[in-house]
């Protein structure tokens, strides 16, 4: 049943375009983006982020992900990110 809903939701969505939106739902739309990034960038400065951070550290596989706030490339293990995205070296 999941499954099907699922497959629902994804046909919906490929064959939705913003052309076919009314404006006001675009705007909207617009709004609840730039929300969610203001409040991810913020959230990424307080000090329960470092949970987040060294979880991150801890357990990711080496590569390139994105996590909104900080700046790590994840291949090298003895650098931690600050809570501005800056690198500084482990002691």
């Amino acid at each position: 049943m999941t499954h099907q809903a699922t497959r629902q939701l994804a046909e919906f969505v490929v064959s939705t375009s913003l052309s076919h939106m009314p404006d006001e739902v675009v705007d909207r739309a617009k709004y609840f983006v730039l929300d969610y990034l203001g409040v991810a960038l913020r959230g990424s400065l307080v000090d329960s982020s470092a949970t987040v951070r060294a979880f991150v550290d801890r357990f990711a596989p080496p590569g390139h992900a994105t996590i909104i706030g900080i700046v790590k490339l994840m291949e090298n293990r003895s650098q931690t990110p600050s809570p501005r995205g800056k690198l500084r070296g482990r002691e």
